[in-house]
């Protein structure tokens, strides 16, 4: 299960902005980048993942056309994947290599980065007893909390759902009578 977020750049108060480079950092522990759309009014995109995986990613454009004015113009929409638990925080750094107009001026301007905030609702919630992690209590997970309890494979505190500190036949028991609907964990 992915839980991504679309975070978009964009910039304020331009005149003329025709190109952008533009490089964000951030803790990969937390969030990765998985995907990019620059604003097609900015040519072509020559967008760097690359980096991704650990904590970079650079936004291009190419365009040989007019340039854009006026506020909030939107540069590039970001697609991004929770990896952290919920509270982490991390910080999106931009770093602007070059803003160019259409006559292949330089651009100054002021940055704001950013801040994503993995929430409840971006973390998967783990059901008790869903060895397998696939959402859904069945006689697959009663199994595998057999092959644990017999020493088959290593014990995992999620099928411990008699909450002893082990698990042991009486949790697969439990998970397959929950499975059915018998009991509720």
């Amino acid at each position: 299960m992915q839980y991504l977020a679309h975070v978009t750049i964009t910039a304020d108060d331009m005149t003329d902005l025709a190109n952008f480079d533009i490089t964000i950092t951030y803790d990969p522990a937390v969030v990765i980048v998985t995907g990019t759309a620059n604003n097609g009014a900015f040519g072509s995109s020559m967008n760097n993942l690359d980096g991704a995986a650990s904590g970079t990613v650079r936004l291009m454009s190419f365009n040989t056309g007019s340039g854009q004015t006026g506020s909030d113009i939107l540069l590039s929409t970001l697609t991004l994947k929770a990896v952290g638990t919920a509270t982490q925080t991390s910080t999106l750094n931009l770093t602007i290599n070059s803003l160019m107009n259409s006559a292949e001026g330089d651009i100054t301007a002021t940055l704001d980065n950013g801040v994503f905030t993995v929430t409840v609702a971006d973390t998967p919630v783990i059901l008790k007893g869903d060895i397998n992690g696939d959402g859904i209590l069945s006689s697959v997970d009663a199994l595998m909390a057999l092959q644990m309890a017999a020493g088959n494979i290593a014990q995992n505190l999620v099928a411990d759902v008699s909450g002893d500190g082990n698990v042991t036949s009486l949790d697969a028991l439990m998970i397959l009578q929950a499975s059915v609907g018998a009991i509720v964990l």
